[in-house]
C-alpha cells in the first residue's frame, strides 16, 4: 500500500501503516510547532513539543518492533514477510530478515532517527535554541524517511497487492531468505550498517545549525554543546560503520568464495565512502575541540558531507541501478534518494561557503610557525588526501553507472582502478599519518627528517620486485607501452612499498606511547591515548594482512577418486584434495543417468494422485508433485509455474 489517497485507504491500512501516517503527521506538526517557537521566540510550547518527541520516537520504535514480531509469527499475509521468511528459519533469521529489503531498512533508519530525536529531547540543553534548531532538522529527515517507508511499505498485505486472490487466503508457508544471507554474519550486517548510517543523522542536523548560527555571529555561545554532541555521535557512527565493513568481509570471505574479503564491488565500495569522509571529519573534529578557531568551518562540513555520502551509499544499495552481486532489487524510492543526495550536499556546501565569506578571519595558523611546514598544513594535507580517495571511490562506482544512464551502455570498473588510482594516495596518507603521529613543534627537524627517510625508504621498496607477483595492480591489465608514465610507474610498483609507511607508522605510536603514556598519571587521558594507539596499530595490520593476503592467493585444479578417501596429490603444488563429504546428483531431464544405475525414480507423486487425495478429502502439510513445467511468469518476488501432466496441470508459486 503505497500513499492514501482517500479516507477509506486510511480506514483499510493495516495497524503499521497506521502507525506511519500518525508518526509523518506527528512530525509535520512538531516541526510546524517548532518553527512557531523559533519566530515568536516563545518557551511556551516547551512541554508539548518535549512529549511530542517521545510519541513520535516511542511510534517508530514500536513500528518497527511491530514489523519484526509479524517476521518472529511468520505472518505470511503481510507480503513483506511471506518474502523474505519461512518456517525453516530459526528466530535469529526471522528477526534478521526484517532488514532484507528496502521497506524495512527505511523503517528501522526512520526508527533510529526517532531515538536520536528522544536523545537530544532528553538532554538539559534540549530547551535551548540551537537543540530548537537541531531538532528540526532531525525531525524534517525523519519525515522523509517515513514518506519513504510509506512509498514502499512492508505492512502491505498480499491481498492488497494482489487482489485476485481468494478471501482469507494465507500461503502455507514463506519464499525465505536468500540462502546466501543465511549466516551469522549476515544476520547482523545490516543491523549495524544502518545503526552507523542513521547514526550520522544527529552530527548532520548539528552541523547544520552551528554552520548556520556562526554566519549570524552565534559561534561562541553554541560551541561547546555542538563539538560536545557532534564527538559523541561521530564515534558512535563511526564504530558501527567499521564494525559493519568488517563483518561484510568476514560473510564474503566465508560465503562468497576462498579469500575474498573485498572486491571493489560498487556496494562494499559505498559503505567505505562514508567511512573515508567520517574519518577525516572525526580527526578535524577532535582538534576543533582542542582550539575552536582551528577547523572550524571544515569540522562541520566534513561531518555534512559524511551524511550526504551516507544517503549516497545507501541509494548505491537500494535503487537497483547500480550493477552489483549486493544490490537489492530496484525500488521506487530511487529518486527521493537522489534528490536527498544532491540537496543535503548543496546545503552543506553553501552554508560553508557563507560561513567563510563571513568569518575567513577566525582562521588562525599555528603559534608562531608561520613555514609551510607545520602542524596544521600536515593536517589540511592529509585531510585532504581522504577526500581525494573518497572521490575515487564515488567515481569508480558512479562512472558506469552515468554511462548506462546518459549513453545506454554497460561498462564495469575493474578491481585494477581502484588499485592503481588509491595506491600513490593511500600511501601518502600512510605516510602523512605517521609525521602526524610523530610531529613535535618544538622537534621539527627531527620529526621531517625522520619523514623524508621513510619517504625515501618508500621509494626504494617500490621498485623491488621479486617478481610479478609483488605487482600493486595485475601490471598486463592496465599498463601498456601508450599507457600514461604515472600508470607504468604505479603499476610496476611493489608490494613492499607497503612496509615502510606501516614500520614508520608503528615508531611514531612507539613514540607516543613513551611521550604520552608511560608515565601519565592520568587516568581518563592514559585511556584515551591507549585508544588512540590500538585503533591505529589495528589499521597497520589490517593493511598489511589484506594486501599480502589479496596479492600471493593463488588458484589451481585437482581431482579426487570418490570411491576411496585416499589423499590425491596435485601436481606442482604442495597442496592434496580429500574427499570429506559427496552427494549423489540426478539429471532428471537427460536420457543418461548420473552417479546412479539403473532408471532414476521421479520424486513427488503424480498430479493424478494429489487430486485424488484432495477430492477423497485428504490434506497432507506439503505437497511434493511431479510434471512437466509448461509455462512460467516471473514478478518481481515471486515466479509462478504451470505444471502439466496428462490432461491435469497446476499453477505452483
Amino acid at each position: 500500500m503505497a500513499v492514501p489517497h482517500s479516507f477509506s485507504d486510511l480506514v483499510q491500512a493495516t495497524l503499521g501503516d497506521k502507525i506511519l501516517y500518525v508518526s509523518l503527521l506527528l512530525g509535520l506538526a512538531l516541526i510546524a510547532l517548532l518553527l512557531y517557537d523559533q519566530i515568536k521566540n516563545t518557551e511556551q510550547y516547551n512541554k508539548h513539543i518535549k512529549w511530542g518527541v517521545r510519541a513520535f520516537g516511542a511510534l517508530l520504535l514500536t513500528d518497527y518492533l511491530l514489523l519484526v514480531y509479524y517476521f518472529i509469527v511468520n505472518d505470511f499475509t503481510y507480503n513483506y514477510v511471506w518474502t523474505f521468511s519461512d518456517r525453516n528459519l530459526s528466530i535469529y533469521y526471522r528477526i534478521s530478515a526484517a532488514l532484507a529489503g528496502q521497506e524495512g531498512t527505511f523503517l528501522f533508519w526512520a526508527a533510529i532517527i526517532g531515538a536520536g530525536a528522544m536523545w537530544l529531547n532528553e538532554k538539559k540543553e534540549s530547551t535551548s535554541d540551537f537543540i530548537k534548531k537541531t531538532q528540526i532538522v532531525v525531525l524534517l529527515i525523519g519525515v522523509f524517511f517515513i514518506f519513504l517507508t510509506i512509498k514502499q511499505t512492508p505492512f502491505a498485505t498480499i491481498h492488497q497487492l494482489f487482489p485476485e486472490l481468494p478471501a482469507g487466503f494465507i500461503p502455507a508457508d514463506g519464499n525465505g531468505l536468500n540462502p546466501l544471507l543465511i549466516d551469522p554474519w549476515m544476520a547482523v550486517h545490516p543491523l549495524v550498517m544502518f545503526i552507523g548510517y542513521a547514526a550520522v543523522t544527529n552530527p548532520f542536523a548539528i552541523s547544520l545549525v552551528y554552520l548556520y548560527m556562526s554566519i549570524r555571529g552565534r559561534a561562541g555561545e553554541i560551541e561547546k554543546i555542538g563539538i560536545e554532541n557532534v564527538v559523541q555521535f561521530c564515534r558512535v557512527a563511526w564504530f558501527f560503520l567499521t564494525f559493519a565493513i568488517a563483518i561484510g568481509g568476514f560473510w564474503a570471505y566465508k560465503v562468497l568464495g576462498w579469500g575474498g574479503f573485498w572486491a571493489w564491488d560498487p556496494v562494499e565500495t559505498a559503505s567505505l565512502i562514508p567511512w573515508l569522509m567520517l574519518t577525516a571529519a572525526m580527526h578535524t573534529l577532535v582538534e576543533h575541540k582542542k582550539d575552536r578557531h582551528k577547523y572550524a568551518i571544515l569540522a562541520p562540513v566534513l561531518v555534512g558531507l559524511s551524511y550526504s555520502l551516507v544517503v549516497y551509499a545507501t541509494l548505491v544499495t537500494r535503487s537497483g541501478f547500480f550493477e552489483s552481486v549486493h544490490a537489492f532489487a530496484a525500488g521506487t524510492t530511487g529518486s527521493y534518494l537522489v534528490a536527498m543526495t544532491l540537496i543535503s550536499t548543496v546545503v552543506v556546501v553553501a552554508l560553508g561557503a557563507l560561513r567563510y565569506a563571513a568569518v575567513s578571519d577566525d582562521h588562525k595558523p599555528e603559534s608562531q610557525d608561520s613555514s609551510f611546514v607545520n602542524k596544521t598544513n600536515i593536517f589540511y594535507i592529509t585531510i585532504l588526501f581522504l577526500v581525494v580517495l573518497t572521490y575515487i571511490s564515488i567515481w569508480g562506482i558512479t562512472y558506469p553507472a552515468l554511462l548506462k544512464l546518459l549513453a545506454g551502455r554497460k561498462v564495469g570498473t575493474g578491481i585494477a582502478f581502484f588499485n592503481l588510482w588509491s595506491y600513490p594516495f593511500f600511501m601518502g596518507l600512510f605516510l602523512l599519518a605517521g609525521l602526524c603521529l610523530n610531529y613535535k613543534p618544538s622537534n621539527k627537524e627531527k620529526s621531517v627528517r625522520e619523514f623524508k627517510i621513510f619517504f625515501a625508504l618508500t621509494l626504494v621498496a617500490a621498485l623491488i620486485r621479486p617478481s610479478d607477483a609483488w605487482n600493486i595492480v595485475d601490471y598486463s591489465a592496465v599498463v601498456n607501452a601508450q599507457s600514461p608514465l604515472l600508470y607504468r610507474f604505479i603499476g610496476g610498483a611493489s608490494a613492499l612499498s607497503f612496509i615502510p609507511p606501516m614500520v614508520y607508522i608503528v615508531y611514531s605510536l612507539s613514540n607516543r606511547y613513551n611521550d604520552r603514556i608511560k608515565n601519565s598519571k592520568n587516568r581518563n587521558f592514559t585511556l584515551k591515548e591507549i585508544g588512540i594507539l590500538s585503533i591505529h596499530l589495528g589499521i597497520v595490520f589490517i593493511v598489511l594482512g589484506g594486501v599480502f593476503a589479496t596479492m600471493f592467493s593463488t588458484e589451481f585444479a585437482g581431482s579426487a577418486n570418490i570411491k576411496n578417501n585416499a589423499v590425491s596429490s596435485i601436481e606442482g603444488m604442495p597442496y592434496g584434495l580429500s574427499v570429506v563429504d559427496y552427494r549423489t546428483v540426478v539429471d532428471y531431464g537427460s536420457s543418461q543417468d548420473v552417479g546412479v544405475v539403473g532408471q532414476p525414480v521421479l520424486p513427488g507423486i503424480s498430479l493424478a494422485e494429489m487430486y485424488a487425495e484432495l477430492r477423497a478429502g485428504e490434506f497432507r502439510e506439503t505437497y511434493s508433485v511431479r510434471g512437466e513445467i509448461v509455462e512460467s511468469l516471473q514478478t518481481e518476488h515471486i515466479t509462478y509455474v504451470r505444471v502439466k501432466e496428462d490432461d491435469l496441470d497446476l499453477w505452483v508459486a
